[in-house]
């Protein structure tokens, strides 16, 4: 990806980067534009210049004209306040964006995701009935079920202790050892960089 953007009169963001597969950390201070290269990334904010491709599709080309919409893009985004529906259960956030599969094809691949994360126990509670960590679980799997080729991830475990995102970060490590996509993870916590990540970009 490299992106620019002004985001204000004294600050233009500009950066260029490639992530591997597997968890690189965007490592910053608040305000050093972290959240914004995400939203570029998933198509939530339109660069002024630049371009962001994943392998050989682009998905953002300013010079070509070129801009998916964030549907298109097939990105995975867990934001930090998750936006879990609170009148849905877990079974239902999961797979909310499965609406074009048929029932038995989504309710496997929402059993499935659900056995990965260890909640599907839980399938059948609102998030408001769940713990902390488990939504965070949720919001997760919510993200991944749909196959992603790219996952976002804003300081989505800061809220938690360091053994709860330990053991979150260990069974998002488990299954993308299968998927091996790039994960690019958002955080200004230096704990977080040297326990979680495998790579990381200052």
């Amino acid at each position: 990806a490299a992106i620019q953007m002004r985001l204000s009169r004294d600050f233009q963001l500009a950066v260029d980067f490639s992530v591997d597969p597997g968890i690189t950390m965007l490592f910053g201070a608040s305000g050093s534009g972290k959240t914004t290269v995400l939203r570029c990334l998933a198509g939530l904010h339109r660069p002024d210049a630049g371009r962001v491709a994943i392998g050989d599709d682009v998905l953002f080309d300013a010079d070509r004209g070129i801009n998916l919409r964030p549907g298109q893009r097939t990105v995975g985004y867990v934001f930090q306040q998750l936006a879990l529906f609170p009148h849905m259960t877990v079974e239902q956030n999961i797979h909310y964006g499965l609406t074009a599969l048929d029932p038995d094809t989504r309710r496997a691949r929402t059993g499935a995701i659900a056995a990965s994360f260890r909640i599907a126990h839980l399938l059948g509670r609102r998030p408001a009935d769940i713990s902390g960590g488990e939504r965070q679980r949720a919001a997760l799997a919510r993200s991944l079920v749909t196959d992603p080729r790219l996952l976002l991830l804003d300081e989505p475990l800061s809220a938690l202790d360091y053994v709860a995102q330990s053991r979150i970060i260990e069974d998002l490590r488990v299954w993308n050892g299968a998927k091996g996509i790039p994960i690019l993870y958002v955080t200004h916590a230096h704990r977080e960089v040297f326990a979680l990540g495998e790579r990381v970009i200052v």
